[in-house]
């Protein structure tokens, strides 16, 4: 089996991961901005069960997500070395066949 790698490549796509997870990051930010404005716009019971549902549930599972595509892009990042290591490795090694 041949491995074929562009590590360039994998590099840009992981830091275009690691981008995407900061402008998540960045969404995240304005969706609480947007709740701080609607608790000044909308109060009582039926209020506080919403922004409690929005932040409970949907603005974590978000900073999950932010959080494992950035995780991604770090991987991503990180291949291109281990490949580059294997190949000065093997490089330096003599083989008698």
């Amino acid at each position: 089996m041949i491995t074929e790698i562009k590590k360039e490549e994998i590099r840009h796509l992981g830091l275009e991961l690691m981008e995407c997870s900061n402008q998540i990051n960045q969404k995240i930010q304005q969706l609480n901005q947007l709740l701080e404005q609607l608790q000044e716009a909308w109060s009582g019971e039926d209020a506080n069960i919403y922004q409690d549902a929005i932040r409970s549930k949907y603005i974590i599972g978000l900073q999950e997500l932010a959080k494992q595509i950035n995780h991604y892009g770090t991987y991503l990042n990180k291949v291109p070395g281990a490949y580059e290591l294997l190949d000065k490795t093997f490089a330096q090694r003599n083989i008698n066949i």
